[in-house]
């Protein structure tokens, strides 16, 4: 399993460690992880505190804290919103960007999010 600073499963993890970060200054108790890359979930759960890579030490270590994590890996497709604002962040990786209001180009993606998708599977 490749993981350098620019490959796909590091900015997976990247932006786990980052919204777990987030959540826990901002003080929510139950949250859910949801990620299309099954890479990123096996390496998290079970969490491994021997894990090699020391960005998902540190995740394992978010996860010890009074809170309730639970990871989820969810079809691609059901990520469309989250690939949308990767595509709008115009700030280094190294930076979260936190939206307070939902760019315009960011509602369809929500409502469908809500809605559904508009076929049957």
């Amino acid at each position: 399993m490749k993981m350098g600073p620019s490959s796909v499963l590091h900015a997976e993890l990247r932006a786990i460690h980052e919204g777990l970060l987030h959540a826990w200054s901002n003080g929510y108790e139950y949250i859910t992880v949801q990620t299309d890359n099954a890479n990123a979930r096996d390496l998290l759960s079970p969490p491994l505190f021997d894990s090699p890579f020391s960005l998902v030490r540190s995740i394992v270590e978010l996860f010890q804290r009074p809170w309730c994590v639970e990871i989820q890996l969810i079809k691609r497709e059901a990520n469309m919103a989250a690939d949308h604002m990767v595509k709008l962040s115009t700030i280094p990786i190294e930076n979260l960007q936190v939206f307070v209001i939902p760019p315009a180009t960011l509602v369809p993606f929500l409502t469908r999010d809500v809605e559904g998708p508009p076929y049957a599977r």
